[in-house]
């Protein structure tokens, strides 16, 4: 069986199609990781939609990995000299493309037990937080632009944008703002958002998505 495209090819691939960064830009939260969106909503990859009624019934070749933008751009446009893919990642993101590019990288024909922790439909994680940033951020960014859960590190949560931009470079953090908002980790309202955040993600891995790997 294939494997989705390495974590390697997917970082390349986010280059390539000029994925932003946090706090530069605005991402709507529907499940769907930011890589994956740009590619499709791009029109990077050659897929048939399902729900498209001129894509049920198409013509052989008309969709796949030889349409796609994606796999021109890697190998004959600009992209083509930064382009170092291996054998193996080449013939997994040209069969991901040709097997109508799945969001999820396996399937399975039975329910868990327990509904997944859906972290983008918690509202009331973001509302938490954000209530912490009002108090902290409102001087310089308006609350709600940097309270985002997709910002969320599942690997390591105190490296979320969220901890880490605001904190001074000399504890640890990214300190990305004019004034750091947080000094030391101590700070309670750091703590306060850093213990949201780390719930979170504890139930994210507790009861996990299927796109979540585990």
């Amino acid at each position: 069986m294939w494997r989705r495209p390495s974590l390697a090819l997917c970082g390349f691939i986010a280059a390539v199609a000029s994925i932003k960064t946090p706090y530069g830009g605005e991402l709507r939260l529907d499940g769907h990781n930011r890589a994956y969106r740009t590619l499709v909503e791009g029109q990077l990859v050659s897929y048939a939609n399902k729900y498209d009624a001129a894509a049920v019934i198409s013509q052989p070749v008309a969709f796949g990995s030889h349409k796609s933008k994606l796999v021109q751009a890697i190998r004959e446009g600009p992209c083509a000299k930064r382009a170092h893919l291996s054998a193996d990642d080449w013939l997994r993101l040209v069969t991901w493309i040709d097997a109508n590019a799945p969001y999820h990288d396996r399937f399975i024909d039975t329910r868990a037990d327990a509904p997944p922790y859906d972290m983008p439909a918690d509202r009331d994680l973001p509302a938490a937080i954000q209530a912490v940033h009002a108090k902290r951020c409102a001087g310089c960014r308006k609350p709600e632009d940097v309270t985002r859960p997709d910002w969320i590190d599942l690997g390591q949560p105190r490296g979320s944008p969220m901890l880490a931009a605001p904190l001074a470079k000399a504890a640890g953090g990214l300190g990305k703002c004019a004034k750091p908002v947080y000094q030391d980790q101590a700070d309670p309202d750091y703590q306060a958002v850093f213990k949201l955040i780390e719930a979170a993600v504890a139930k994210a891995h507790k009861a996990p998505r299927r796109d979540l790997a585990h």
